[in-house]
């Protein structure tokens, strides 16, 4: 039985979503990405110690103490995302065109009737709205002859030893009813029906975002001490659909054209979180920022589909089957609290 570096990274590119709150679903839903304003990507989220940006209320809430009037904002986003693929002496490319709304929402400010000279609460400000926190669009596409392994290896490996009734039934399950493994004489070590010399393509496309929905309140102590705190209701929602593909392009096998594997995968959370943030400014032109964020709790559905088609020939076209396997999984999600320290130079 061949075993290569080939056969552990079609393991991971075909499989991640097979295991529900895996290392692959925190990363996705907790790191941070840079949407929101044009001023805020353009600044590449460098705002937690400017503020007056909407986009603080999702990084450093006391940005909004910074706002001297009040303030509608509406940020539409495109993104263009290319992507280039290797694998063995082939390769791909593919590129996905996204629209979507980066913010939008308000502040209002009111001022209190401290004399300018007088040291003092300056204003107060309230804003409500939406910003954006994560993108999840990305589209890849790749193909090439590999004549050393097949994905059927795979799951020949990950069967051994399991009888027929232990099988995944959404890998080697699906494979032993469509026969493209077989069980040995001892019945719990499995063969695969073809090993190499396939032409194999991948088609992927992720979709989806995060965002949250902010009530942040701030306060402007003297123009130099600028404090604030927001409520935040979180969504994410994320789609992904898979088409594998094994084919006997060069007409190798007498009896055999080929299999499918295509999958769909789909989640929707919501959950909460608190953050809280300062702005301290000693000098005119320095700003000094801080912020905490709690961490945020999901509540998270999955549901997932996962398909295998295979395509017989001659004397064994009689095997020709499809078998499709469904499920639904609830979760709870915490990500990580955060803390974040932001250093400002104003010039001019």
């Amino acid at each position: 039985m061949k075993t290569t570096f080939l056969i552990i990274a079609f393991c991971l590119m075909l499989i991640n979503s097979i295991s529900a709150q895996s290392d692959v679903d925190m990363l996705r839903y907790a790191q941070p990405y840079i949407v929101g304003t044009a001023r805020h990507v353009g600044m590449a989220g460098s705002f937690g110690a400017l503020g007056g940006d909407f986009s603080t209320l999702a990084t450093n809430p006391a940005g909004i103490a910074v706002y001297k009037r009040s303030e509608f904002s509406f940020s539409p986003s495109i993104v263009n995302i290319n992507t280039q693929s290797s694998f063995l002496n082939g390769g791909g490319s593919d590129d996905k065109l996204n629209f979507n709304f980066g913010t939008v929402g308000f502040v209002t400010t009111a001022s209190t009737r401290v004399k300018k000279d007088a040291p003092g609460w300056r204003s107060w400000s309230f804003g409500m709205g939406y910003n954006r926190i994560a993108n999840f669009n990305s589209r890849h596409y790749f193909e090439g002859f590999n004549n050393q392994n097949s994905l059927m290896d795979f799951f020949a490996e990950a069967a051994n030893g399991s009888s027929i009734n232990n099988l995944d039934p959404l890998g080697s399950g699906l494979a032993y009813n469509t026969y493209l493994i077989d069980t040995a004489n001892n019945g719990t070590t499995y063969l695969p029906y073809v090993s190499d010399s396939l032409l194999q393509q991948q088609n992927f496309e992720g979709s989806g975002s995060a965002g949250e929905l902010n009530l942040a309140f701030g306060g402007n102590y003297n123009d130099q001490f600028f404090i604030g705190g927001s409520f935040n209701f979180t969504h994410l929602r994320y789609f992904e659909t898979r088409f594998y593909s094994e084919s006997d392009s060069k007409n190798l096998y007498a009896d055999y054209n080929g299999f499918n594997y295509n999958t769909d995968f789909t989640a929707r959370g919501a959950g909460f979180n608190f953050k809280l943030g300062v702005i301290y400014k000693p000098i005119n032109f320095l700003r000094l920022g801080a912020a905490f964020h709690t961490p945020t709790i999901y509540r998270v559905n999955e549901s997932y589909s996962y398909q295998m088609i295979a395509d017989f020939d001659g004397v064994n076209a009689a095997f020709d089957s499809r078998r499709l396997a469904t499920g639904d999984y609830r979760y709870g999600l915490q990500t990580p609290m955060k803390g974040l320290l932001s250093l400002g130079l104003v010039i001019g």
